[in-house]
């Protein structure tokens, strides 16, 4: 079994699941492969304890930043280590993990 997932332009991916319910082991190993691929995941609309935000975390690794809560209409900007930009309205709710070691938030951009 696979995560439902989209793919952002011009890298990263949406991945289209409730991650406050348990993932299957399949799943989960997919989680950390489009982490791993991609180095940055959203997923919209989530309603995480800290305790299921820190699981999926371990299953990525330390080099992974999260952020969450933030207000809607936030708007972050990241490029990869090509060049590449991705800009992303989130709104309140939405859980966006990114490998630092291979994505940067430019953190003058957005709200």
């Amino acid at each position: 079994m696979t995560l439902p997932f989209r793919r952002l332009e011009p890298f990263g991916v949406e991945i289209e699941r409730d991650l406050a319910e348990p993932l299957a082991p399949s799943e989960a190993y997919h989680f950390a492969d489009l982490f791993q691929r991609h180095g940055l995941v959203l997923a919209r609309g989530q309603a995480l304890s800290d305790a299921r935000r820190d699981e999926l975390l371990r299953r990525v690794g330390p080099a992974v930043r999260v952020e969450r809560g933030m207000p809607s209409g936030s708007v972050l900007s990241f490029a990869d280590g090509e060049g590449k930009r991705v800009e992303l309205a989130l709104n309140e709710g939405d859980m966006l993990f990114w490998d630092s070691n291979a994505v940067t938030r430019d953190e003058r951009a957005g709200c």
